[in-house]
């Protein structure tokens, strides 16, 4: 713990990737700041995992239904 910061290890089923490591499922990294996201279990997230521990500090990070300006830009159509 560092910080006085929890990690948290979250495992995910993967639906789409962009880029990294293409699997069904990723275990990514949470907790370690104040400016981590909380997860909700069975909710669908678009995650932002960074470096070789894949973590998910102060990323953008965020549920599948809040990430309308992230999509387009990754070649997600949300218009139909």
């Amino acid at each position: 713990m560092e910080g006085g910061w929890p990690r948290l290890a979250l495992r995910f089923r993967v639906e789409r990737y962009w880029k990294g490591v293409k699997a069904r499922e990723e275990v990514v990294y949470a907790g370690e700041s104040d400016c981590d996201h909380r997860f909700t279990v069975g909710a669908k997230y678009l995650v932002y995992a960074r470096g070789k521990d894949r973590s998910t500090g102060c990323t953008r990070t965020r549920k599948a239904g809040e990430a309308e300006q992230d999509l387009p830009a990754l070649g997600i159509r949300t218009d139909v």
